[in-house]
Parts: C-alpha cells; structure tokens; sequence
C-alpha cells in the first residue's frame, strides 16, 4: 500500500533529514502501518521500503513483544513522549535484533516518529558476561561448599598431630626431642589456625555457617574473649580496656561462639597493630524493639592506622593493609572478612574509621533476642554496696574512668587516682576529714609504686586495718595469691572487669566479712564461679503470688527457674529435661507433692540420676517428716520462703552434695503484728529483699488473682465441696502469706482446717471475716506502694 493510496505524505520537508539520518528513522499511523522509513532502517533489517511499507509493523515483531509494544504506543497521549522500550525485530535473512526505541505522538494524535537503535552486540555481550558470571559463582560455591563439608576430614588429623604431640611432650625426652616436639606443636598450631579460618571463610560463602539461638550471659562472653588478649597486650605494653553501656542487659539470646570469635578477631588485630597505648571495648544499646534488641560493638586502638586507600577494600577476603603485614604480623587476612560475614548474619553491618599513626575504630552492630531466662541479680545499685566510699588507683586515665563509672552505678561514692602515691594521700586526707575510704581498688602493676606496695603502706596504718582491697592485674605471677592473703587483700581479678564481675566480687567480699575474719578466703575468678554455680531449678508452686516471690529469690540467686503449675507439670517436667534440684509443693490440684515425688523416685528407679526433691509448706502437721521420707523427699522449706534458708539448701546442692530433711521439721513461726495492722511492712520490704519493684508486682499478681480466690472459695460454699473448699483456702492462705498480713492469713487458715474436717457450715459463718480482711489488706497494700513505701 503506497502513500498516495493512503491520500496523504506526512510531512513531505523531512525528506532530506529521513534520508541523511544514520539512526532508524521511521513514521507508523494508527492503523499499524508504517507510513515512512529511512535507509538505516532498511540496511538494519535487510528490508526492502516497499516490504516495509506494505506488511503491518507487528509482522516483523517477535510474537512475544507485540503486545506490550503496541500497549506502549497506545497509551501515548497527542504530543508525549513514551519511555526507552526494547523489542525483537526479524531481518530478511531470519535472524532477530534488538532494537530500544525512543517514540512521540504528533499533536493531532495521527502518527508516531519513533528512532531505534541497533543493541543486539551490547545485549549479547551482557548475557555472555552474566553467563560467565554465574559460571564464575557456581565454581566459587562448589569450592567453598566442597571446602565447607570437608571441615571435619581436614581438621580431625590435625587435631590428632597436635593431641599426640602434647602426650609425646609429657614423656622422658631428650632436651633435642623436646625442642623438636616444641617446634611441631608450634607449626601445628598455627596450621590449624589458618586451617580453621579458611574453613569458617568457606562455610560463609556457602552459605553453610549457621547461627545458634541460646540464652548468654554477655559480660561473660566479652571477657571470655579478652582476657586471654590481655597478657599478650601487657607483654606489648599496651592496656586492653572493657567499657559497658548501663542500659546493656546482662543476657541476651543469640550466638555466644560466634559473637566472641567475631570480637577476638577485631581485639586482636588491634592489639597485634598497636605498639603501645591502649585498646579499648565499648559495648552500648542501640534501641529496643518488641523482643529484639540492637547493640553496638566498637574496638579503639592507638596503633598504626590503615591508609584511606586501603580502606575500601578491608574487609574483602585475604586483604591485608599491604603486603609486608602477613610477613611482619601474620596471618590470612581472612578475620575481617570473616567477622563481616558473622556480623551480617547477625543483623548488622560494619565499618573502620581511621588515621594513619593514631589509630583505627572498627564498629558494628548486631541484632540479639532478649534472654528468656533474666538475669541472676537485679541491674540496679545493690543496697549492700549503695554509699559505700570506694577509691580507683590505676595509671592509665580510660581505666581509672571506667572504674569509677561502674562502681557510681552501683550506687557507691567513686574516687580516683593515677598512682600509689596519690592514693596514699587521698586515702590519709579522707581519713582526715573523718570520711574514710572503705575500699581500695589497686592496679597490681603501675609505674613506681605499684598495687601490693600501696597494700602494704595501707596496712602498716592500723586506722586503715579494715580496708578491704580488691587487686587487679592483666596477667597474674605465681606466688601473687599468697602476697594478697599476707597483705590482707580480699579479692584478686584478672583485667579488663565487666560491671557484673566487678559487682559480684565486691559483694562476695563483703558477705566474707572483715579483713581479720577473711584471711585464707581470697575472692578469684575460680571462687567467683563457684558462688555462682547456676543451678537448673524446676519450681512446682501453684500459686502465682509465691511463684514470684521464689523466682525472684532464685534468679538474684543466679539459677534458672522453671515452673509447674501442678504435680502432673512438675513430672512431666522431668521426664523431659535434667534438674539439678526440685522445689515442691505439698498442696497442688490435679497431684499433689507427695504424690508427683512418689512418680519421681519410681520413674528414677534403677538409674544413676537422683534429683533432690525439697518439700515447700507453711505450718507442717504431725507426721509430716515421715510422709516426705516415705514419698523419697530430701529437705524440706517452710512458708513464706527464707532466702537465707535457701541459700543455704542450695549451695549444698549445687556443690554436690545431697540435702538432708531435719530430724524435727518445725512449724513456721507466727508472725508477731501490732493491733490494728493489717500487714507487717516490715516482713514484706525483707521478704522482697527491699525491692519495692518487686512488692508492686507481687501487689498485682495478687489484684489479678484476689476477684479469683474469693470466688473459688464461694463456689465451693455453694456447692458444699469441702475437698475443693480446703483446696481454695489453702492457696489464698499461700498469698497471704507472702504478704505478711497475719490477721487474714489467720483467717484462711482457719476455714482451711474447718474444710479439712467438713465443716462446711461453719466455713460458711468464718467466710465473710475473711473476704472483709482480703478487702482491707487490698486497700492497705494499695496504699503501702502508692506511697513508695
């Protein structure tokens, strides 16, 4: 079909432009035919004018492509412009281009001038350079998957090397063997090192390297990783230094391994490239969310810095700053780009500031879950160390900061000096001023006058006779023991301190007592871990509000708690998880203590294992101490429970031994109470250990569960069910208990015996003097919190 037939020549004048024009020139109207093409289009795609002219355009498109070519042009209104778009075009020899089009409607909405542009080559080289990508990446992953499940084939005979040579070490040898077998353990070492991070490297590329999701303790995970780096920074002269945020928890839920392994590359890269000065951690959060928590990790050194240009690429695989640093300082330059990998997983990114000659900061953060089980002891000022006036004696500045801010936190008077004779005279001028320092912290090793020296001055005053010292060092020398317990000194901790570490050392110190009192009880590392031995504690207590109480008292205690709520839960409990030791209740529904234990000892029988099994109640009857033996139990608590009386069961469990049920179980005391008083406030503050947080939350569980109680004990009325009468005062007795309030406890207790002999209508005329004390106790609790105390 020609251009007369059509009537019409759009824009006759362009001839001369369509004719010398290199692009694709062409017009196309709105029936689908072309009305105008230039030559380039027609040497592009081999076409005749006519051919092109006279077919509609959609016939030399691929089938694929008409549709949402043509979709485009429509939707091009009268004088717009349409987006770049590609599509496929067939020549006359039956090959297929590429062409990407730029097109516009004339104003009266009658054609389109569009240019096209031949991008077959540059399509193709782009498949092609993708193809050789993915090729690239498949290898890449086979190696590093290969690599990856080779882990244990390529590590177990090394370990082997290593292990055989340490036992061929403790033989008789010869002073050349020894040096040879040194020389062996060595290499072998250090080829595993290498060994261990290509593999880690290899498993993150393959995506292999899986994170835990277990409960930790941070600070402990922080210092596992810095203390072994401690001696070689003191070797180096160069201070390793911990700094902790106060709003950081003490336990998170993450992956303790990979979170240490990650901060052991970062600290000791800082401290292989420092020369002097110091390195320091600084943990902090980030925010909070829902469950989740963000923490920010920063490792400061003052070593030699990474040039701008070496930035960019640090955290690549096998990098190092420069080529002369694996033979200066070792290593494959695989730990940073490990640790990236790691800190990626972890939710985070990371990233280096620095300067060449003043140092480099790497930082990251990391997403972590809140712990599911809390921490053994409350983050806030501990009332046994709140005022106590301590003194921090450290030459280097950041340290002696650090000490001072987290004894501050603790609720104490912080002071601080830079060197042993500083100390003495702050030490003589508080005594002076009738404010005596009460303990000294002492950096064993400082220029001139070192810590064990200040200890000794210290005690050749005999005002200062009762000072407690605490000493630390980096790295620890024999016979370093023996002169604390000559010099009185009460503790001795390795650097760099956590917050909590620094606080249960303090606290173990006091509770040892005086100096005089203390001598040959040295608090250590060691000794710290043994008065923290965490115990795995199930609690079968089926009343809400002593289930607080006791969870609190546990957990300050440092053990994990589990609960059940019935005799059923607590045997079911153990049939799936190990206990180190059981707290009972006689007193549950669905099987009560006596029972659940009896369950217990039977499912035991003819096994090695035997958990202790201690017996929780208020008030025992006659007989009592014969059933719990009978039922196989093994110690026995009264109620409300005594921390002391706790502590004291639980440390013989927790130290291997087994507890013994007294030879006479005496009946609870009864609480003495002023007329009028609804509530000992007294007795509450000791049994909450002075934790008004704790009695506000123990004064809700019970508003939650009074409305309950009551109504369990007139539904049994109603229904005159003496067996579930008794079963109801006796758990609001439990309460009452907690809360110290006698005169209600009294009461509940009464209409319990009433029940347990059937006296259903006697319990019906005791019943209302019981609810009128509960009601009184509730207002009088309110009252008690609403005023802080």
């Amino acid at each position: 079909m020609s251009e007369v037939e059509h009537g019409h020549r759009p824009n006759a004048d362009l001839t001369d432009f369509f004719d010398a024009e290199l692009g694709m020139l062409c017009i196309r109207d709105t029936d689908g035919f072309f009305r105008r093409v230039n030559p380039a289009f027609q040497t592009v795609l081999g076409y005749a004018e006519e051919e092109l002219l006279q077919q509609p355009i959609r016939s030399f498109m691929h089938t694929e492509d008409v549709t949402r070519t043509e979709a485009i042009l429509a939707g091009l209104a009268p004088g717009s412009s349409a987006p770049t778009f590609e599509d496929r075009w067939r020549c006359a020899d039956g090959s297929w281009k590429t062409l990407a089009w730029s097109a516009s409607r004339s104003e009266d909405g009658e054609y389109v001038y569009a240019i096209a542009r031949d991008v077959t080559a540059a399509r193709k080289a782009e498949a092609d350079l993708r193809r050789a990508m993915e090729v690239s990446e498949e290898a890449n992953t086979a190696k590093s998957e290969f690599l990856a499940n080779m882990s244990h084939e390529i590590r177990t005979p090394m370990n082997g090397i290593i292990g055989m040579t340490e036992l061929t070490l403790d033989t008789n040898l010869t002073d050349q063997q020894r040096e040879y077998l040194e020389m062996v353990q060595s290499s072998a070492g250090a080829l595993l090192d290498i060994i261990n991070s290509i593999l880690d490297f290899s498993k993150i590329e393959a995506g292999k390297l899986e994170l835990d999701r277990i409960d930790f303790t941070l600070w402990e995970t922080v210092t596992g990783a810095l203390k072994p780096l401690a001696l070689t920074g003191r070797n180096k002269g160069v201070e390793l230094l911990y700094d902790e945020g106060p709003d950081v928890p003490e336990r998170l839920r993450g992956d303790p391994g990979r979170l240490r392994q990650a901060l052991i590359n970062l600290v000791g890269n800082a401290v292989k490239f420092t020369e002097s000065g110091f390195v320091r951690l600084t943990v902090h959060r980030v925010r909070s969310t829902g469950d989740r928590i963000r923490l920010r990790f920063e490792v400061a050194d003052t070593g030699i810095g990474i040039p701008p240009e070496k930035l960019e690429h640090i955290f690549g695989s096998f990098n190092q700053v420069d080529g002369s640093m694996t033979r200066r300082f070792g290593g494959t330059g695989l730990g940073l780009a490990i640790t990236a990998g790691i800190v990626d997983m972890m939710g985070g990114e990371i990233a280096v500031q620095s300067e060449v000659g003043h140092g480099s900061i790497f930082a990251f953060e990391a997403d972590f879950d809140h712990a599911l089980q809390p921490p053994p002891r409350a983050s806030q000022p501990t009332a046994e160390l709140e005022g106590l006036r301590v003194l921090a004696v450290d030459d280097h500045e950041a340290n002696r900061r650090i000490l001072a801010e987290f004894t501050r936190r603790m609720g104490m008077r912080a002071e601080s000096a830079s060197s042993g004779q500083e100390a003495l005279e702050v030490i003589a001028q508080a005594q002076e001023d009738g404010d005596p320092i009460q303990l000294a912290l002492l950096d064993c090793h400082m220029p001139g006058m070192g810590g064990f020296e200040v200890a000794e001055r210290i005690r050749e005053d005999p005002r200062h006779e009762n000072m407690l010292m605490v000493a630390f060092t980096a790295a620890g020398q024999p016979g370093d023991g023996a002169r604390c317990e000559e010099l009185g000194i009460s503790s001795y901790l390795l650097k760099p301190l956590a917050p909590v570490e620094l606080r249960d050392a303090l606290l173990l110190t006091l509770e040892k007592g005086p100096v005089s009192d203390a001598r040959g009880q040295l608090v250590t590392r060691h000794s710290l871990r043994e008065a923290r031995l965490a115990l795995n504690v199930l609690l079968a207590e089926d009343n809400r509000v002593n289930q607080r109480l006791a969870v609190h008292i546990l957990e300050r205690f440092g053990h994990t708690v589990h609960i059940a709520r019935t005799g059923q839960e607590a045997i079911d409990a153990v049939e799936h998880e190990h206990f180190d030791v059981i707290l009972m209740d006689i007193q549950m529904p669905e099987v009560d203590g006596i029972e659940a234990t009896r369950q217990i000892r039977a499912r035991e029988d003819g096994s090695e294992r035997r958990v202790p099994i201690v017996a929780m109640t208020a008030h025992a009857m006659v007989g009592d101490r014969e059933r719990f033996i009978e039922a196989g139990m093994d110690d026995y608590l009264s109620k409300p429970i005594s921390r002391d009386r706790l502590r004291e069961v639980l440390r013989g469990v927790g130290r291997g031994g087994t507890p013994t049920l007294p030879a006479q179980i005496p009946e609870a005391e009864s609480d003495e109470w002023v007329d009028g008083e609804t509530f000992s406030t007294d007795r509450l503050l000791e049994q909450a250990d002075g934790d008004m947080e704790l009695v506000r939350t123990l004064v809700e569980v019970f508003d939650d569960d009074r409305p309950g109680l009551l109504r369990e004990i007139e539904d049994a009325l109603d229904a005159s069910d003496a067996e579930a009468l008794e079963r109801a005062a006796h758990t609001i007795k439990g309460a009452l208990g907690v809360f110290a309030a006698e005169p209600a406890r009294r009461r509940a207790e009464r209409l319990e015996h009433m029940a347990r002999d059937r006296r259903v209508e006697a319990c019906r005329q005791q019943y209302p003097a019981l609810k009128r004390a509960v009601l009184g106790l509730h207002a009088a609790l309110h009252d008690f919190v609403g005023r802080g105390g």
